[in-house]
């Protein structure tokens, strides 16, 4: 299962006003000749069209206003240069490319452009407040993690706007330095307020009420040890990312072990009659990451140095006790990749598959859908979720193929229904059905599907995995359906299919598949 989305901060700035004018966005000229307006008009005028964005919150309406927002923040600055202006421009761009473009490097190139501006603006005012820095400095390291997880995910086509496309990993490391730089803000400002200006529990409690106030409100003007704790699990988060890339990773097992000691020291700072649930669920999730990402590299010493069993233990009491769909589907996950490893491998499938279930059936639940994911979110999570169940059925397939033709033959086919649900569900308008025996049918999708690049990336990734079970039955690639996935998505699939096999090479099926077959089959 795919993480869920991981945000920017919300904070809007600048005033904003209705206008009741016609404006014709379709080029920067031709929307300052619509209207004679300054720069703070138009600077009200993104406000506004974002506004509208939000209430459209996905589709084709939703992106064209997020765009007139864009150009609207852009001539504002252009007129007067502000760091409100180019702030807001960085951020709309940002929401366009991870939401709703299908080609989002242009679109976060530019917001990275726009962020750095803004932390560069020295006219017209003051320099920005140490809370605009945190706010866009944070934004900006946000955007180098969008961009290196989009280049891991094959977004990039090896150029953005003329220039050499960056690598995940320099984005990633840009990333690193901004996190610790936001972090060295932030401690500054924290100090500022909770250095011997607080003598009581209850000025202490006061003081953490007008902060939690501020942070319902956007604001944020004043830094909070919860606030650096944030800070340092989306930092944490980066270098967990960046670690399977480096060829020597150990310095950055040392910042990592050292980073994730901080929040300790933290909460004693945090009164206890303010606590904080989520954040220590993301603190314990956080410590769980680090025993699998880098559990081989860690000191024997190390309290993160868990054994399988601890770590399992964990994801089961925390999904037990906390029965969210990311939760349920850690634990699988979980349980899916450490399969091998097990007392009874058929057992811990079963577990894995029933995990997956609670995760889906939460997922799906049109009565009471999860808060915390957005609706446009939910096919891409459906889709990954049933693809995961796809990859199970194929792996009792391998197990049952000596021992039971019958059972191998009915999980091949289960695999195969449940490839065919995860294409249908994410949202592309991609239809797939089983013709003449073997063949297989794509019928495409009509003028109005979802176009962005997460339904790209999820039907992409869905309909290479329905090959990949397909070729267990037919020849090749091409007659498993290969040809079907640039039909459907309009790409070239040679890098899409050599980032998937990269990507599953050397899981479970594929060494339950035989030393080398599946590379066979797939280089055939």
């Amino acid at each position: 299962m795919p993480k869920l989305p991981r945000g920017t901060s919300k904070v809007k700035k600048g005033p904003t006003k209705a206008k009741a004018v016609v404006i014709d966005f379709s080029s920067e000229a031709k929307a300052l000749a619509s209207v004679d307006w300054d720069s703070e008009s138009w600077l009200e005028e993104g406000l506004r069209q974002e506004g509208n964005g939000e209430r459209y919150q996905h589709g084709p309406k939703a992106a064209r206003h997020f765009s007139n927002a864009a150009l609207s923040f852009r001539l504002s600055s252009s007129l007067s240069p502000s760091f409100d202006s180019l702030f807001n421009a960085g951020r709309v761009l940002f929401l366009l490319a991870t939401d709703h473009l299908p080609d989002p490097l242009p679109s976060l190139r530019d917001s990275i452009t726009s962020y750095r501006a803004a932390l560069a603006f020295e006219q017209g005012r003051p320099r920005p407040s140490p809370a605009d820095v945190i706010d866009a400095q944070f934004n900006l390291a946000a955007a180098f993690v969008a961009m290196a997880e989009l280049i891991l995910e094959g977004a990039a086509d090896g150029t953005m706007g003329g220039e050499e496309s960056p690598t995940a990993v320099q984005c990633a490391q840009e990333a690193r330095t901004l996190f610790a730089d936001v972090e060295r803000i932030q401690r500054i400002e924290m100090e500022k307020v909770f250095s011997g200006g607080i003598q009581t529990d209850q000025e202490e409690e006061g003081a953490m009420r007008e902060v939690e106030g501020e942070e319902e409100s956007g604001a944020t003007t004043t830094v909070t040890p919860s606030l650096i704790i944030d800070t340092l699990l989306e930092s944490v988060s980066n270098d967990l990312f960046l670690f399977p890339l480096l060829p020597d990773p150990s310095s950055l097992l040392s910042s990592l072990l050292a980073a994730l000691d901080r929040p300790t020291s933290l909460r004693l700072l945090i009164p206890p009659s303010h606590p904080n649930p989520d954040q220590d669920l993301s603190i314990t999730l956080t410590h769980l990451s680090l025993a699998t990402t880098c559990g081989p590299s860690l000191p024997s010493s190390s309290p993160y140095a868990l054994p399988p069993s601890s770590i399992l233990s964990q994801y089961e009491s925390l999904a037990l006790s906390n029965p969210t769909p990311q939760l349920q589907s850690e634990l699988a996950d979980y349980l899916l990749d450490s399969f091998s490893l097990a007392a009874s491998p058929l057992s811990q499938l079963q577990a894995s598959e029933n995990a997956y279930l609670a995760a889906y059936a939460i997922l799906q639940n049109r009565l009471a859908p999860p808060r915390s994911i957005p609706a446009h979110v939910l096919p891409s999570l459906l889709s990954a979720n049933l693809a995961s169940r796809a990859s199970i059925y194929l792996l009792l397939h391998h197990h049952h193929l000596s021992s039971s033709p019958e059972l191998a033959t009915s999980s091949l086919s289960t695999a195969t229904q449940l490839a065919i649900e995860s294409i249908e569900i994410a949202g592309s308008g991609i239809r797939i059905s089983v013709v003449s025996g073997s063949q297989i049918k794509l019928t495409p999708a009509g003028p109005g599907a979802r176009r962005d690049w997460r339904t790209i990336r999820t039907t992409r990734d869905a309909l290479l995995g329905l090959v990949r079970i397909r070729l267990r039955t037919v020849g090749s690639a091409k007659e498993a359906g290969l040809d079907l996935v640039g039909q459907a998505l309009g790409r070239a699939g040679a890098k899409d299919v050599e980032r998937f096999v990269e990507d599953v090479r050397g899981d479970a099926a594929w060494v339950a598949a035989g030393e080398g077959v599946e590379q066979r089959w797939w280089d055939a």
